[in-house]
């Protein structure tokens, strides 16, 4: 690959290159064209009340939950086999419904080491609008 100097600064949305600095630029546009790509084939995906109890699907890849009624609400995520080294991200969007998240999954997959999970405990930062991100390994569900 051909590298390329700047002399005069370069601004992006990820990064600023001072001039004289080389900048790879393709790899660059490389990942945003991939980004736009991924999100316009799986935009987000509500769920609300009346899908809760809801079968997470291996092309679902950000959900956004949006409980308004009392009481535990249930996600199941894809067969451990259907969804080897994909990534889901979840976010509660509304704090009006009472009750828990619950996580489980239709086989002897783990989520955190656990066969049941909620969205708050797997949450990095606890707020009444959690969220969190399950990655397979291929034999169980990680939060990263």
């Amino acid at each position: 690959m051909e590298e390329v100097t700047y002399s005069e600064p370069l601004n992006f949305p990820a990064c600023n290159v001072e001039g004289g600095d080389l900048f790879e630029l393709r790899r660059y546009v490389k990942d945003l064209s991939r980004f736009a790509f991924e999100r316009s084939l799986n935009p987000a995906k509500i769920i609300s009340n009346g899908d809760f109890n809801y079968q997470v699907e291996p092309t679902d890849h950000v959900l956004l939950l949006d409980p308004t009624t009392a009481g535990a609400k249930g996600l199941t995520m894809p067969s451990i086999e259907d969804a080897d080294a994909v990534k889901y991200t979840f976010k509660r969007i509304n704090n009006s419904g009472v009750g828990p998240i619950v996580f489980a999954t239709p086989d002897s997959a783990l989520i955190e080491g656990l066969a049941t999970v909620s969205l708050a405990a797997l949450s990095v930062q606890p707020s009444p609008y959690f969220s969190a991100t399950l990655v397979s390994d291929g034999t169980d569900w990680w939060a990263i």
